[in-house]
Order: structure tokens, then sequence, then C-alpha cells
């Protein structure tokens, strides 16, 4: 099973969505984009990042809206789907 799309909205300063193939290389200018997405298939993946911490609190903070979702489909037709939400001074 390999990934092969990725797709993030309102996270790093925008959206985005990518098809991916077996081998991918990501390129690109300084502030690009590059972390955006490979911070997006670990958020997809295990759901948080280790270096912020596994509180929803924490990861929300990459987000540039009230709503942050990171969608990835699979060869397999599977697709993941997470969501944070901000409500009122919580983070779900």
């Amino acid at each position: 099973m390999y990934l092969t799309k990725i797709s993030g909205r309102n996270l790093k300063g925008g959206d985005f969505s990518y098809d991916l193939t077996r081998a991918n290389v990501i390129l690109g200018d300084n502030f690009a984009g590059k972390t955006r997405i490979a911070d997006a298939i670990r958020l997809l993946l295990i759901g948080y990042l280790p270096e912020l911490g596994n509180t929803p609190r924490a990861t929300f903070g990459l987000s540039c809206g009230t709503v942050m979702e990171v969608r990835g489909t699979f060869d397999t037709g599977q697709e993941i789907v997470r969501t944070w939400t901000l409500k009122d001074d919580s983070v779900t």
C-alpha cells in the first residue's frame, strides 16, 4: 500500500494538493512548501509532529485558520482524513 495523493487545508499558510507516485522527489526554492508536504504526510500517518508534542493544541499551531485538515489517499482506495478544529479556546 502506498500514498497516491496528499492534500492539506489551512496548513502552514495555505491549501495544497499533490498526486504522488511510488517514488517522489520534493524540490523547490526556500519557502516553497517542501516541509509543508513532509509535515502533512507525517500528520496523516501518525496524527502529530513529535517535535511539537502529542496534543491537538500543539499541532494546531501549524494552522492558518479555524479548521486545519490533512487528507491522504492510498493505492487501495482507502482514504485517511485528519481534522483539527478550534472552537472557543479548545482544539479537537
